[in-house]
């Protein structure tokens, strides 16, 4: 064998480039849904469109003028992208990410790719504010956050080939459309994001397969250790960062990191981030 080679830079490119042709899908399925829907409808006005980029483990948002001309996908991490626009005085958001809430653990949950839609509302009691957030049943459904209230009640994980009615959406709510598991959505991207991951604990959890099979976790005494990590955007709230050497403990003092406290829950991922 000769000396000086790295034996592990083939499957680390490996790794890489599938990260970036899922954000590369991810990205190109969202300028699919906007030409299709969006481009040539004169009664949609002010489109913008965002990108979420993780940096140091700080959010960065950039906003992009041509949705066309976007080249740059990330091979680090999975990314997160949406649009807003107007309908006359209504605003929306199409989100190539699913938000959602388990109110038996406390956990929030966000699903990278996967298509929710949004209406904006006025912030109320059921909405993320400063760090409490809400709900109303003893279940895992999506919540209002920033404003921003979603229109599916499960994750849309999607195929290239699979046309999606944004325009039925909005008008008829929660309809029938294509769908698959998140074990087959996430298929190729969660083996390379995990392959390599060591926990501490031996106690090892995963979530189900039909929404959460991205998520895997370890149980030691007052700890949770997760290859990934929670992040607060102010302006656009919650995010889980998927990515290389993501591995993060939480402290839960033996009980769940987030507490319910007066009817809402708090959130305190950042708190609970041992060093």
């Amino acid at each position: 064998m000769e000396s000086g080679i790295n034996l592990f830079a083939g499957e680390e490119k490996l790794m890489c480039a599938k990260i970036e042709d899922f954000n590369k899908a991810v990205y190109q399925k969202m300028v699919q849904i906007y030409e299709s829907n969006l481009k040539n409808n004169l009664d949609v006005t002010e489109i913008n469109t965002y990108k979420i980029v993780v940096e140091k483990e700080a959010i960065k948002q950039q906003q992009i003028d041509d949705i066309e001309a976007f080249k740059n996908y990330c091979s680090e991490y999975l990314e997160y992208y949406w649009i807003e626009f107007s309908i006359k005085d209504k605003e929306y958001k199409i989100s190539m990410y699913y938000k959602d809430f388990d109110f038996s653990t406390g956990n929030i949950h966000v699903l990278p790719g996967a298509i929710q839609i949004w209406k904006k509302v006025c912030c109320s009691k059921d909405s993320i504010h400063s760090s409490a957030l809400r709900c109303k049943n003893n279940e895992i459904r999506p919540f209002i956050e920033k404003g921003w209230e979603p229109i599916l009640r499960k994750p849309l994980f999607w195929k290239t080939e699979n046309s999606i009615d944004i325009w039925g959406i909005i008008n008829e709510g929660n309809i029938d459309y294509p769908n698959i598991y998140s074990n087959q959505f996430y298929e190729r991207v969660r083996e390379c994001l995990y392959q390599n991951i060591r926990f501490t604990y031996p106690g090892r959890g995963h979530g189900h397969y039909r929404n959460y099979s991205l998520y895997k976790w370890s149980q030691g005494e007052n700890i949770v250790e997760v290859p990934y990590r929670f992040l607060e955007d102010e302006r656009n709230g919650w995010f889980i960062i998927f990515g290389k050497n993501m591995l993060t403990k939480y402290q839960t003092k033996g009980e769940q990191i987030n507490e319910f406290v007066n009817g809402g829950w708090i959130i305190k991922y950042k708190q609970a981030v041992q060093i």
